[in-house]
């Protein structure tokens, strides 16, 4: 299989929570070594985006990933995109957002043998809804991201017309895709995520 980058998108800014979300533990443990360590068992190459140069030492996370800061501080997770993917070893790379506690590696497996030469990025849609921040890019959409940063058009898929992009429809009835794009913004999120861990253990 195509050997893949794996970046994580753990900015700082947790306005809806009031505090950092990669910090909270869920099963006992903290999100953004939850999905590490799923991210370690995929790739060699691991980049982990904060909103600045200080990221790493806040989340205290020692290894081999590497911290990169924001190219466009400020500009969501479309500019930790760009970020991210301009750092990648290789040609593709797994970009997850930094408070989805249940990605799944069958799940991502699936997605994975989506890649092919004729696609700049394969995005899952679930629930009517694409999950762009849980999604594999190409380094090809570089400059097409980069076109939407300048213009300020910070929407994820603002530039997936400009691309050739694989869609992959997913069904809820497959079991390891049922919590996989659960995010917390909310104590109550928080507070789910929890209660999930605990009763699938």
């Amino acid at each position: 299989m195509m050997p893949i980058s794996c970046v994580l998108l753990a900015g700082g800014k947790s306005s809806r929570l009031g505090r950092d979300k990669q910090k909270e533990l869920v099963g006992g443990v903290r999100i953004a070594d939850r999905e590490l360590s799923v991210l370690n068992r995929l790739s060699d190459d691991i980049v982990v985006v904060g909103d600045t140069e200080f990221r790493q030492e806040e989340l205290g996370i020692k290894g081999s990933s590497r911290f990169v800061p924001d190219i466009y501080p400020g500009y969501g997770s479309l500019g930790g995109l760009f970020s991210g993917l301009s750092h990648c070893r290789h040609d593709w790379a797994l970009v997850v957002a930094g408070d989805m506690p249940f990605i799944n590696y069958g799940l991502i497996g699936d997605l994975r043998a989506n890649i092919s030469n004729d696609f700049d990025a394969v995005v899952p849609k679930f629930e009517n809804r694409m999950q762009t921040t849980h999604s594999l890019y190409r380094k090809t959409c570089l400059p097409h991201i980069g076109e939407s940063l300048r213009g300020k058009t910070l929407r994820m898929n603002s530039y997936f017309p400009r691309i050739n992009l694989k869609i992959v429809n997913l069904d809820r009835a497959s079991s390891h895709i049922v919590n996989s794009f659960f995010n917390i913004n909310t104590e109550e999120d928080l507070k789910e995520a929890r209660y999930l861990a605990l009763v699938n253990k």
